[in-house]
């Protein structure tokens, strides 16, 4: 006994209950690519901080010394496309023109949960960014000011004299 109508049927409803599962049924989010742990960059100079996360359904965030960061452009910028929107994995962060004031720190890049019942929301390690400035030019100084000449001194005695170089980024080492 032939039954068409009842094999359609139950095509049918299998084929849309297995299209409801595929279409609602997804992985946790997770990274793909972090930032790496030490970065640095010349100040003026443009950096991306690599984020990707597979399976994302969240909102990327992006986090600088536990501040939230806005994204604007000619500064914070989304790294993947030009339209300054996040694609369906790449959260990655481009940095125009680093500064010390402003990008120097530990970055995090976050994604909100999938949604209010999951707790798959993700932040990653912290990243440490560090804006490279040349430091001054080295001085020799004496009793804390700068030596500008010849220091004489008496047979016997001793001094101290450092050489020194501020405002650098990192700290210069003089050896």
């Amino acid at each position: 006994m032939y039954k068409p109508k009842s094999a359609l049927v139950k095509f049918t409803l299998s084929s849309l209950l297995l299209l409801l599962i595929l279409n609602n049924c997804y992985g946790e989010q997770r990274f793909l690519q972090t930032p790496a742990s030490y970065q640095e960059v010349g100040t003026g100079e443009d950096i991306i901080l690599p984020c990707r996360v597979d399976n994302k359904k969240g909102q990327c965030i992006w986090q600088k010394d536990r501040r939230p960061i806005g994204i604007h452009q000619d500064k914070y910028e989304w790294a993947n496309i030009r339209s300054n929107s996040v694609s369906d994995t790449d959260c990655s962060l481009l940095i125009r023109k680093a500064s010390l004031e402003f990008d120097d720190g530990d970055w995090e890049c976050q994604v909100s949960p999938s949604d209010f019942k999951r707790q798959d929301s993700l932040t990653s390690q912290p990243a440490r960014l560090v804006v490279k400035v040349k430091p001054r030019k080295p001085r020799i100084e004496y009793g804390g000011s700068i030596l500008t000449g010849a220091l004489t001194l008496k047979e016997g005695q001793e001094v101290t004299v450092s050489c020194v170089s501020r405002y650098g980024n990192p700290p210069a080492l003089i050896k």
